[in-house]
């Protein structure tokens, strides 16, 4: 009877850690995913950022611009969905939280699209992703344009 009771409490610790160590792991699975993905969209949106040649709508949540091809390219954010060209960009389970668009004139003050598409120079990017477990990853970025030619 001793022998059974040492090996159900030695029984019951390993269960109870293998538990612990299974839910980090899922956490720490659905982070890993959460950051590779909003990396990707990130690079995505400054390579693309980087190709503009003509800017044509910009605001926090919006832009649209030709890019070298004299293609319209266009990022939306509207209600945790963020698409290219009407498409969604991220798989359905990460919700984004946030995107939001900063513009810079070549002094590095900020300006709204109001003041002329002519005058950025630089684009903030700002974005927040939601885990299935409800964290989030923030990821920054800021993109000096380069071929301002239809500006």
């Amino acid at each position: 009877l001793i022998a059974l009771t040492v090996s159900g409490i030695i029984m019951g610790f390993g269960y109870q850690g293998y538990h612990f160590f299974q839910s980090n792991f899922k956490q720490w699975q659905d982070r890993v995913l959460v950051e590779e993905n909003a990396r990707r969209v990130m690079q995505a949106m400054v390579h693309d950022f980087r190709a503009m040649r003509a800017l044509l709508v910009a605001d926090e949540t919006q832009i649209s611009f030709l890019d070298a091809n004299r293609r319209m390219v266009t990022y939306a954010f509207d209600r945790q969905t963020l698409t290219k060209n009407n498409r969604p960009i991220l798989n359905r389970i990460l919700g984004v939280r946030k995107l939001t668009l900063r513009y810079h004139t070549p002094s590095g003050k900020y300006t709204s699209s109001f003041g002329g598409l002519q005058h950025i120079s630089r684009i903030r990017i700002e974005l927040v992703l939601l885990t299935p477990n409800q964290t989030t990853f923030e990821l920054t970025s800021s993109v000096t344009l380069r071929n301002k030619r239809g500006f």
